[in-house]
């Protein structure tokens, strides 16, 4: 289940403490449960509390019995084990909607653990590629034009305070990270590093042809640097290295010790002064 929006999902066929991404975004865990039996508290029809001694659900009419087998769904709320066609937990009454599709596998090696192979997750209208042991993130280049251009539609005019309020949490957790050049899942070929917005602090592994891989939290962190005015941030950094650069070259110029031709060698300019007078003296004679 996800502790974000409490959707629920089907992960009988992932292996214990395999991640994958909600529709919401949030990053859920494939936990292995211990399931219960419990006595029936609650129609799973309904989710009407039941009547000790009935067997019927005294507002929807619904028979207990038919739940009775067939209990292989697990409440995600109390674990206990519930009827896969009932509708609510005959426990806790909380709603079981199973979402089936947790995304199917490809042959896509991920970049951070090559052992394990890429699967497709759809998060909003985007189809993306994650890792279930890493919790990586493949997207590539069309689809991240387009979270982020969604992210700048929603940017706050910059302010200095604001941007290092929302940046704060993510500068606290950042681990510092041997430098690996990993391998885009696509073409095999190695990906380079890049800063992204060159100021954001965010190295990601970029392949010019194909896309970019992000680490667990990479993408989050980069769309709330986008929202909180990092663009602007950028370009102040951009704008304040230029006018460095300039100032640079500006007092090299300055200083430059200026370069002046050798002066004439006056002995030499005077030897030949002679020898052209002498010439001239014997075609006289």
């Amino acid at each position: 289940m996800c502790h974000g929006c409490g959707r629920q999902f089907d992960v009988t066929s992932r292996p214990p403490g395999d991640r994958f991404r909600c529709f919401c975004g949030d990053v859920v865990v494939a936990n292995a449960l211990e399931p219960r039996d419990a006595e029936v508290l609650r129609c799973p029809s309904c989710g009407a509390g039941a009547i000790t001694g009935k067997p019927d659900c005294a507002f929807c009419g619904t028979a207990f019995s038919l739940f009775e087998r067939d209990r292989t769904t697990v409440c995600p709320s109390c674990l206990t084990r519930c009827s896969s066609h009932g509708r609510f937990c005959h426990q806790c009454a909380r709603p079981l909607i199973g979402e089936a599709d947790v995304g199917s596998a490809t042959t896509l090696p991920c970049p951070e653990c090559p052992e394990r192979h890429l699967t497709t997750r759809r998060v909003q209208d985007l189809t993306l590629l994650e890792c279930g042991g890493c919790a990586g993130l493949w997207v590539e280049h069309d689809a991240i034009a387009l979270v982020t251009e969604r992210a700048r539609a929603l940017a706050r005019p910059f302010d200095q305070v604001a941007f290092e309020h929302a940046m704060k949490p993510f500068r606290e957790g950042r681990r510092l990270r041997e430098v690996v050049y990993r391998r885009c899942p696509t073409c095999l070929a190695h990906m380079a590093r890049r800063n992204w917005g060159k100021a954001s602090g965010v190295v990601i592994d970029q392949c010019p042809r194909h896309g970019s891989w992000f680490d667990h939290g990479e993408l989050e962190q980069i769309l709330t640097w986008i929202r909180a005015g990092g663009d602007v941030y950028s370009q102040k950094i951009a704008k304040a290295e230029q006018s460095a650069n300039e100032r640079i070259k500006t007092v090299s110029t300055v200083g430059a010790v200026p370069q002046y031709e050798p002066a004439p060698d006056v002995t030499t300019a005077a030897v030949s002064l002679m020898e052209l007078i002498a010439t001239g003296i014997r075609l006289l004679k």
